[in-house]
């Protein structure tokens, strides 16, 4: 099981109603209203302006209930990544999607770039659970020399 989120709720930033699920060192941001490829760059930017840095990692992710586009921004070095996928995002897309949809029980697929992750939610007795899984696969391997 993964760590449990210390919060879920709604956000609405700039008029857009995003997900809010807060865990240990990283904060997911999740729109599931349909958002034009292109613009997905500059709202990201915008996002990053709006909510600074209330956490130390925040994912911005676009969820359309099959696909999940993961955007990473860590605070402390001021990085933005737009990854190929994500764990803990497809974790909170999981929490948030069984906590909306006010369900006990969810098997979910999250489709990326990077391939398939699959997202198991149950809640028993008040206390939830959560699990993902899938195959996991070294893109490259090498040294970086950095001056």
């Amino acid at each position: 099981p993964l760590p449990l989120p210390q919060t879920v709720r709604v956000e609405i930033i700039e008029g857009r109603h995003w997900g809010y699920v807060e865990f240990k060192g990283i904060t997911h941001y999740i729109c599931t209203e349909p958002v034009n490829e292109t613009d997905r760059f500059c709202i990201v930017k915008n996002m990053i302006h709006k909510i600074g840095d209330r956490s130390q990692a925040a994912g911005i992710l676009f969820w359309d209930r099959v696909n999940l586009d993961p955007w990473v921004y860590v605070a402390q070095t001021d990085t933005l990544c737009r990854e190929t996928s994500c764990g803990s995002g497809s974790a909170a897309v999981g929490v948030w999607t069984a906590r909306s949809s006010e369900k006990k029980k969810l098997e979910i697929p999250v489709h990326q770039k990077g391939g398939l992750i699959q997202v198991s939610y149950f809640c028993e007795n008040r206390k939830e659970h959560i699990s993902i899984s899938g195959e996991v696969r070294i893109e490259a391997e090498g040294i970086v020399y950095l001056e």
